[in-house]
């Protein structure tokens, strides 16, 4: 929680003896309003009250408006001071959970929490009516800033391994939890950013079973979009990311991109695991991948440019589209970092032509390290290629 005011009242009397305490009362607060950090919108509350009867806790309303509403009931019988049997639940109505970084979520549906405590039961279905994500948000591309967000792109098989300090602390409850909750949203959710918009739909199953972690099960399948690559527009004709239901199921991809320059047309597959995927360039009609770099770059074949233009795309065409496939790399998140470290590089803009550059690496300066840039004025393109030979990495 990252802020929270509001008047609260308590007025209890608690009688009887430490191990079968009898409680009356109530506990009630006045508006209100709260901000969770990872969701960053603003939540008012509405007066309300949970009543104090013997063993019980109930909870007859409480609501929070952000845009729509949520409303949140509940009955906790108590064993002691602690929780015994639990029965509650959420509805949410066109409800804004998440107002963050660009990004918004509009959410329907209904949770209900049931179960002996710790061993409860989280089931119930969510649509999503309408959501818009900032590649930001969620930490995609090279401008990730959102550290709530953590994306799983791989599942892999479970292994003996030294206890994580972090597992040892979970709270039981959470432990323990078993959940089984759809999340919908057949459209109108979409990334929406400079490089990238894109419609999608959703068809997901939130699992966890006593003992271990969440996992997604089902589909996200792209409706329609346009992804953005040195200034051209590419059109998503497909887009599909599998959520297998199998543990240890690294989560599948099969996209295309396409681009029509007039005299052919440019497609980037994608297809194989999201960790690792195969990123293949091709035209129709069929053409090299340098006259592929060529026609991306100046929109006609590598035959008909200038010697310095071909040199440019001849140096990117040389790495097989490394410039493509880079890019689209980063869009998925899963560019390796080489350039994390990098700290100054210098290049002349002051003609049409080459120019090399060295890199300055924190700590260190690589000892195998092969660089290019090629600037062309009248569309202000340049690539880099950097790192070591055996694993370069080219700037955009």
């Amino acid at each position: 929680m990252e802020t929270a005011q509001g008047a609260l009242k308590i007025e209890a009397l608690i009688s009887g003896n430490l191990t079968r305490p009898q409680v009356s009362g109530l506990v009630s607060w006045g508006e209100g309003s709260l901000r969770l950090r990872q969701a960053g919108a603003q939540y008012k509350i509405q007066p309300g009250e949970i009543r104090l009867q013997g063993n019980r806790l109930t909870l007859p309303q409480l609501t929070l408006e952000s845009q729509g509403t949520a409303t949140f009931t509940g009955d906790v019988t108590l064993a002691g001071f602690l929780p015994d049997e639990v029965r509650g639940g959420v509805r949410l109505d066109n409800f804004k959970a998440v107002d963050k970084l660009g990004s918004e979520a509009l959410v329907s549906g209904a949770v209900n929490l049931n179960g002996r405590w710790p061993d409860l039961k989280a089931q119930g279905g969510l649509v999503i009516p309408r959501a818009t994500f900032r590649l930001s948000f969620l930490n995609l591309g090279p401008a990730a800033l959102n550290k709530d967000i953590v994306l799983v792109r791989r599942q892999t098989p479970e292994k003996k391994k030294a206890a994580d300090p972090q597992k040892q602390h979970e709270p039981e409850v959470w432990r323990n939890l078993q959940v089984d909750l759809a999340v919908q949203a057949p459209k109108n959710v979409w990334i929406d950013d400079r490089a990238a918009k894109i419609e999608t739909a959703v068809d997901v199953l939130v699992k966890k079973r006593p003992g271990q972690e969440p996992a997604f099960v089902g589909k996200i399948q792209a409706l329609q979009g346009r992804v953005l690559i040195v200034g051209r527009e590419f059109q998503v004709t497909k887009g599909i990311v599998d959520l297998p239901a199998k543990p240890g199921a690294e989560t599948q991809v099969d996209a295309r991109i396409e681009y029509e320059t007039g005299d052919v047309t440019l497609f980037a597959d994608v297809s194989g695991p999201v960790s690792n995927p195969r990123i293949v360039l091709r035209g129709e009609p069929a053409i090299s991948e340098t006259d592929w770099m060529s026609y991306l770059l100046y929109g006609k074949p590598i035959a008909a440019l200038s010697r310095e233009e071909q040199g440019a795309a001849m140096a990117a065409g040389a790495f097989g589209g490394l410039a493509t496939k880079m890019i689209l790399q980063d869009f998925l998140g899963m560019a390796p970092p080489l350039t994390k470290g990098l700290t100054m590089w210098s290049f002349n803009t002051a003609s049409t032509g080459a120019s090399a550059f060295s890199p300055r690496w924190a700590g260190a300066t690589p000892a195998a390290t092969s660089c290019l840039i090629s600037i062309s004025e009248e569309r202000g393109l340049y690539f880099g290629f950097l790192g070591t030979i055996s694993e370069p990495y080219l700037l955009a």
